[in-house]
């Protein structure tokens, strides 16, 4: 990796005892954390990461070239990184003992660079991949927002799909409702008619029995009599 090392020097026991007879009212808080460690005088490296890689060992490289070589199979994949249509590719050309770096939109190949330092190829790498990310994130929001408007469009023809069933429920619920108080309503006038008709029945029954009973007994008494006899 193409990284920066700065060295800071912890300050010793001397600098420390120093610090602290200078420090004013603000500063005595310092004193009660100052630790076995930190009385210890010593150099360490720290790493610092460049934003972006030095292009002091890297140059562009002809996109024909790149191309060329990609055809004949000439590269070796070191790394590779995709992300929708973008992919960050870290190539090794063994021949010239160089390594490219490319970028490629839609497999098209967009930038191209070179370098004999595998170090700085692997820093600019990363840049790529950086970059890969960032250019594809609207992609990435548009995937989700996609699956989540579809969903939201199934789950609201499933919710239209049951409200519509709830509501022919509702319809036939009230359509076997009026169905049912409209035959309750003609078996009662039913009723009234065939308890009317009974009635009239009974009595015509009744009327038909008495005269049955009258002419009975007129027939009875008629029969008795014999002709040529006197009363």
């Amino acid at each position: 990796m193409d990284n920066l090392v700065k060295l800071h020097r912890v300050p010793a026991e001397a600098d420390t005892a120093d610090q602290t007879q200078n420090a004013g009212p603000e500063g005595s808080h310092l004193q009660p954390v100052i630790g076995i460690g930190d009385r210890i005088g010593r150099l360490h490296a720290v790493p610092v990461t460049r934003a972006r890689p030095d292009y002091t060992n890297i140059v562009a490289a002809s996109i024909e070239e790149v191309e060329r070589l990609e055809t004949a199979a000439a590269l070796l994949t070191f790394r590779q990184y995709c992300s929708f249509d973008y992919a960050a590719t870290l190539y090794f050309h063994s021949d010239e003992r160089n390594f490219y770096t490319t970028l490629h939109v839609d497999n098209r190949l967009w930038r191209a660079s070179k370098t004999a330092i595998r170090g700085a190829a692997e820093a600019e790498f990363q840049y790529l991949v950086n970059q890969v990310t960032r250019l594809a994130e609207e992609e990435a929001q548009r995937a989700e927002l996609a699956a989540e408007n579809a969903q939201i469009t199934r789950s609201l023809s499933e919710a239209e799909a049951q409200l519509e069933r709830v509501h022919s429920d509702v319809r036939r619920n009230a359509e076997l409702k009026q169905e049912v108080a409209n035959r309750r309503q003609e078996a009662h006038t039913e009723i009234g008619r065939l308890k009317a008709q009974r009635m009239g029945a009974h009595a015509q029954l009744g009327r038909a029995q008495r005269l049955l009973q009258q002419i009975g007994q007129t027939h009875a008494k008629a029969i008795r009599r014999f002709p040529g006899r006197g009363d």
